[in-house]
């Protein structure tokens, strides 16, 4: 892409080297001006120069690769201090796929982790359902005497395990 004298936008493209602007990395990236700063202030992404202007300079190919990278691993539920450390690995030269297997299989255990604690809580929640009755008459200091109920319920089973688990008596 050649640089052209009437379009401040276009890529700067001295050899085979190609540089941009950030509102064009943001117009070919798909990804907001704003958000690009502040991968930027992160060490996630860096410009590779400045215009005489002050203007940022971005290797156009680098920051498109890595944008693309940076949200594909969020989507991934990835965090971007995560995302900085696999970037760091890439600027040394080296595949950082060790270290995002590592961090896929933690994300695997952790959603496991949730479903269990997803489907524990809508077993409680039909368990209220089914047995739900409509209270015509409140008591005065209740809200709900059914979750009250379940409450309190809750609580002396908890305190029952503790005793039985930790000697209290």
């Amino acid at each position: 892409m050649p640089s052209t004298a009437n379009d401040p936008l276009m890529p700067v493209c001295p050899s085979d080297d190609c540089f941009a602007r950030i509102g064009r990395v943001a117009e070919y990236s798909g990804v907001s001006v704003k958000t690009i700063r502040y991968y930027e202030s992160l060490g996630l992404l860096a410009a590779k120069s400045r215009t005489r202007g002050g203007f940022r300079l971005f290797d156009l190919d680098d920051a498109l690769v890595k944008l693309a990278f940076i949200k594909r691993s969020q989507e991934l539920g990835l965090s971007l201090h995560d995302i900085g450390k696999f970037l760091q690995v890439r600027d040394r030269g080296e595949l950082p796929c060790a270290e995002i297997r590592t961090s896929l299989k933690q994300k695997v255990a952790e959603i496991d982790a949730k479903i269990e604690q997803l489907a524990a809580l809508r077993a409680e929640l039909k368990g209220l359902l089914s047995g739900w009755e409509d209270v015509s008459h409140p008591r005065e200091g209740t809200i709900c005497p059914i979750l009250e109920r379940a409450s309190r319920a809750q609580a002396s089973k908890h305190l029952t395990s503790l005793k039985m688990g930790e000697g209290l008596s």
